[in-house]
């Protein structure tokens, strides 16, 4: 019996040559008399930003993408993403531009009115002190 791409004989599973999967998940499972199909979807990231008030990604390596520091939005602007890095002493600043700058904020590009309301954003702290409002 041949077996198809993306197939794997219920006898002899293995994990050694599968490609890394962890950003995947299972989307549908197909079984037959002796073999399993497997379709997996990668899993997206998205999350509510609440300066956008929309849905945003987490860019990865490649990306058109907003970088930004906090306190700093006024200063945000478009690149490539070139380096991500989570360890310790990156932590406050994990997305590097392709600009060879790290930033502590990145998300995937989308519009020229997403990058406007990154730029035009002001937490409510200075909002207050302008205002006078509690």
């Amino acid at each position: 019996m041949t077996a198809y791409p993306g197939t794997i004989k219920k006898t002899n599973m293995k994990k050694n040559g599968f490609p890394d999967l962890s950003k995947y998940e299972i989307y549908q499972k197909m079984e037959s008399d002796e073999f399993i199909t497997l379709v997996f979807k990668r899993i997206h990231k998205d999350f509510l930003l609440d300066i956008t008030g929309e849905m945003e990604t987490v860019p990865e390596l490649g990306d058109l993408t907003i970088f930004w520091d906090k306190g700093k939005e006024w200063k945000a602007y478009v690149a490539l993403l070139t380096d991500k890095e989570f360890a310790a002493q990156y932590k406050e600043y994990p997305y590097k531009s392709s600009t060879q700058e790290w930033h502590g904020y990145a998300i995937r590009f989308r519009n020229p009115e997403q990058l406007n309301k990154i730029i035009k954003y002001k937490p409510n702290v200075i909002q207050k002190e302008e205002t006078g409002k509690n």
